[in-house]
């Protein structure tokens, strides 16, 4: 019965840290250029959520362009400063590495913030020569600590309020 018990609690355990996937997936359909994707109670950081993704798979067979924006908001106030680096990335296939195409270090989330990530400030991009910085099938924005690395103390909580995700064909 002991032995029961045990492996039950295993399998519990092992679920619930399943459960709390830190990546959130979109595909784009073949004609969509848009996607408006809105926070959930998921996407809320605190003591216990610190680092999240955002993916988005593009899903298109030409370079792009891509406008991104993302909208930060503090659920609750917050004491001193929090830090947070918002990285933009991409890759072409799966099993690629993703490439830090633009980072936005050391940014304030104890305030309401918005940043966008424009591909005019990227390397112009042609995909027929060697030159292929920046043909990317898969984007992804990763959120993680700054150099000020306090955290949120108990209670203490910012969103992810949305994340706007255009990309132009070219």
């Amino acid at each position: 019965m002991k032995k029961l018990i045990l492996i039950f609690i295993t399998l519990f355990v092992g679920f619930s840290v399943y459960a709390q996937d830190t990546t959130e997936t979109r595909t784009m359909s073949k004609d969509q250029t848009l996607y408006y994707y809105i926070g959930t109670a998921a996407d809320t950081f605190g003591t216990t959520v610190t680092n999240r993704l955002y993916q988005m798979n593009a899903n298109k067979n030409k370079s792009l362009y891509s406008n991104i924006e993302m909208k930060i908001d503090t659920t609750t106030t917050i004491d001193g400063t929090v830090q947070k680096d918002f990285v933009l990335q991409g890759r072409i296939f799966s099993s690629d590495s993703w490439t830090d195409i633009e980072e936005k270090a050391d940014q304030d989330v104890t305030a309401p913030l918005t940043l966008d990530w424009y591909s005019t400030t990227f390397a112009d991009v042609d995909s027929l020569s060697t030159n292929n910085v920046g043909f990317y099938r898969q984007y992804r924005v990763l959120i993680r600590d700054g150099t000020d690395v306090s955290g949120l103390d108990a209670g203490e909580q910012f969103e992810v309020e949305y994340i706007y995700w255009k990309f132009y064909e070219r």
